[in-house]
């Protein structure tokens, strides 16, 4: 009973945590808040400047995801709720670099190995999630990166 309530529970924090940024996060330059249109503008400005800080943040939402997963048996299926909510953040805030680092070169970059014929269908269901959030990452930043920045880091130039 206390393996299924501690998994229940990890699940609703990881689901909450994914659908925070879409629900509440403003996109840059969007004054309209979308999705919850009974909520006050200056709310929505409020708490999208609040989320997007470093106290109340990504950062904050990572130490919380890593608090509630570390107990869970099974690893690949916590690496997918990690890099999922990561993903969902990473289209609206830019991640800071200890979580990149953290997130794609601690728990991703098991994801990226050559294609193994033996991978179990939760292994490739971490290589996708890996892959999904390096490219919200990439997105994201693609209004400050140039082409020649991209091709950089992925040759480990940078």
């Amino acid at each position: 009973a206390g393996r299924a309530h501690h998994h229940a529970v990890t699940l609703c924090y990881s689901t909450v945590l994914r659908s925070l940024p879409e629900t509440v996060l403003l996109l840059p330059g969007q004054d309209e808040p979308h999705r919850a249109p009974s909520v006050d503008r200056s709310c929505m400005r409020s708490a999208s400047l609040e989320l997007r800080s470093d106290e109340f943040g990504m950062k904050r939402v990572v130490e919380l995801l890593m608090k509630y997963e570390s107990n869970t048996e099974n690893q690949h299926e916590s690496a997918i709720r990690m890099l999922h909510c990561c993903e969902s953040w990473a289209k609206y805030v830019s991640v800071p670099t200890d979580i990149v680092n953290l997130t794609i070169g601690n728990i991703g970059s098991n994801y990226f190995q050559i294609m193994n014929p033996c991978a179990t269908r939760e292994e490739e269901r971490a290589r996708e999630a890996s892959l999904q959030y390096l490219v919200a990452i990439f997105d994201s930043a693609a209004h400050t990166l140039t082409t020649k920045d991209v091709l950089m880091a992925v040759l480990g130039a940078v």
